[in-house]
């Protein structure tokens, strides 16, 4: 971030307020009970200095994108995508109003409709108010003619309205985005929801010190659309999709981008696993959903990693399973002369070359105890990528990416025909002594299995380090082998 645009103050404030956010957010349970208020202020409003404004636009940042994917009835993948890199020459492209529109495989009455415009002017207008959610976003041309518009209005509905110019006409865009369901649900309690909640948790409170940040708004939307192609010279517009869809919403700011990230999503689960009921039930506060995302940043690799799914064999308490890891459990430390990263704490292996990607990771809290979790991915090997009217969900399409220089790259490929399969267990401790054994904490058998679930059209990104053939580390894990042979 330029000396221009860093608030030096920045040094000062976030600091404590991160200290301040992490201890109210690690007490155990009883002791907030016990303490409800210190110097007069509830003890968990300092979790809320963290959460503060996440939605609303940092025009402090050298970057930011807002980024929502829809999933239609017929398996249909949609994009928006409003970007900025506000220090970019005009040259590099700074500014990015994306659309796609991605058929599924089976449905091959679709064509693809994949459009990046980069417009002269993208303004971002926000509330600094606490927790406020009116924002507005609007992309125009260099004579001042819109080309797209997002607003949040005060019901927290997210509204897109697009025309963006095609070859031999326009594509019309509206887009209703209702029904939010913000990370982790409420996340702290029934009676005083934290719905600013996001996969940061407490390292939102650094705002400017850290180099990037991402923020899940909902994990699971209902969207109402329609998107229309007008044809010049035809008065009837031809009607591309109209109905409902699924909508994740998110956004990304802070500095620039890493140089090599996987991002995966999905809020489709399947039935197959025979020991878990899944319903699709989108009135459940928390609906089933997954969101991971990370990469390298400076010369570590740190990643954010969420998911809510049902528990296993029911269970006095039908409550889903709803988990959030973050560093410093996730965090990868380079090994020196190795090329390759380590934590006693998580373990990734990845092969883009075979689409496949697996990370596991174990944490501790004060309501679970020791956690785990472990994830692997099955995705179309990323050899190759498409951009036309051929294109569908079971292809990589390339996206371009907010690097420091602008938009004018395609450093991204990403799928949206992947398959997740997520297993979460608990230690089970016999005695207050099994904490002091090692051999007991590494005994599979000590670990019980409290979830396990797939999800279906998944999206997959590879970044562009972990695509490129002389910079991926080709995992020859057997794990990673049976579990493609197992999907």
């Amino acid at each position: 971030m330029s000396s221009a645009r860093f608030p030096l103050g920045a040094l000062v404030t976030e600091p404590p307020t991160f200290i301040l956010s992490f201890i109210a957010s690690h007490l155990p349970p009883w002791v907030a009970a016990k303490i409800p208020t210190i110097l007069g202020v509830d003890i968990r409003d300092w979790v809320d200095i963290a959460h503060t404004h996440n939605y609303q636009p940092h025009r402090l940042a050298p970057f930011e994108g807002y980024y929502t994917r829809l999933i239609t009835s017929n398996g249909a993948t949609i994009l928006l995508i409003f970007s900025t890199v506000r220090e970019a020459r005009s040259e590099h492209k700074p500014n990015l109003l994306h659309f796609s529109y991605i058929p599924s495989a089976i449905n091959g009455n679709s064509r693809a409709q994949i459009i990046s415009v980069y417009p002269t002017n993208l303004e971002f207008k926000g509330k600094w108010a606490p927790h406020e959610n009116e924002i507005t976003l609007t992309a125009t041309d260099d004579h001042w003619n819109e080309l797209g518009r997002y607003w949040v209005n005060s019901d927290g509905e997210g509204i897109f309205e697009l025309k963006l110019p095609v070859e031999d006409g326009t594509i019309d865009v509206n887009v209703k985005v209702r029904s939010r369901k913000p990370w982790e649900g409420l996340a702290i309690d029934e009676d005083c929801p934290r719905d600013g909640n996001g996969p940061e948790g407490q390292f939102a409170a650094l705002k400017c010190l850290l180099p990037l940040h991402w923020f899940v708004w909902s994990v699971h939307s209902t969207a109402d659309l329609s998107i229309r192609k007008l044809t010049s010279g035809n008065d009837d517009p031809e009607i591309l999709y109209e109905g409902e869809a699924k909508a994740h919403v998110e956004k990304n700011w802070g500095r620039s981008f890493p140089t090599g990230w996987v991002w995966i999503q999905s809020i489709v689960p399947t039935t197959l696993l025979q020991d878990s009921d899944v319903k699709e039930d989108e009135d459940l506060k928390t609906p089933p959903y997954i969101a991971f995302a990370g990469g390298q940043t400076l010369v570590i690799k740190a990643f954010l990693f969420g998911f809510s799914c049902p528990p296993l064999h029911g269970g006095s308490s039908n409550a889903p399973i709803t988990w959030s890891f973050r560093p410093l459990y996730t965090m990868l430390f380079p090994l020196p002369f190795t090329g390759r990263f380590f934590s006693p704490f998580c373990k990734e292996e990845y092969n883009s070359l075979e689409g496949l990607y697996k990370f596991e990771v174990i944490d501790w809290t004060w309501k679970f105890g020791w956690r785990k979790v472990k994830l692997l991915c099955k995705g179309p090997p990323a050899t190759s990528s498409s951009c036309d009217s051929t294109t569908t969900t079971s292809d990589y399409v390339r996206l371009p990416c907010p690097m420091s220089d602008g938009h004018d790259n395609e450093f991204a490929k990403e799928t949206f025909d992947a398959i997740i399969l997520v297993e979460a267990f608990q230690w089970k401790r016999t005695s207050v002594w099994d904490i002091f054994s090692i051999t007991k904490f590494c005994n599979p058998t000590q670990w019980q299995k409290v979830a396990s679930q797939e999800f279906k059209r998944t999206a997959l990104e590879w970044a562009y380090a972990a695509v490129d053939d002389n910079l991926t580390f080709l995992s020859t894990s057997v794990e990673l082998r049976c579990f493609q042979s197992k999907l």
